[in-house]
């Protein structure tokens, strides 16, 4: 979780972020029609804080964890081999998120937008 997000909920940022991803993880398998990512990660946050007592707002702290997607690391080998298959190949990015949000992350600067 952010740095702001963890000390303000009182736990223990790994306890919480592996509640919300565990959360999240699951509404992602579960829901059968199409939920942005966004709407995921703000339920799952939302139902992370309820057993844990954190009275932070979930819509504010998904938007704030969000808008950190470019500083996220990529995997480590991520930029060296994909750089080096898309020297030969057409590449694509399969992603558990929407366009607009991977859009925000690292990897993005690599691909453009097809139809």
């Amino acid at each position: 979780m952010s740095a702001r997000i963890a000390p303000a909920s009182g736990r223990p940022g790994d306890e919480l972020y592996d509640r919300w991803d565990a959360l999240n993880k699951r509404a992602q398998k579960d829901y059968r029609e199409w939920t942005s990512y966004a709407t995921l990660a703000w339920t799952a946050l939302a139902t992370a804080y309820e057993p844990l007592g954190v009275r932070g707002d979930a819509g504010t702290d998904v938007d704030e964890l969000l808008a950190s997607l470019g500083d996220w690391l990529l995997w480590p080998d991520v930029e060296e081999h994909l750089l080096a298959l898309g020297r030969r190949y057409r590449i694509g990015v399969l992603s558990n998120v929407d366009d607009d949000l991977f859009g925000r992350t690292r990897a993005a600067r690599w691909w453009t937008r097809s139809s």
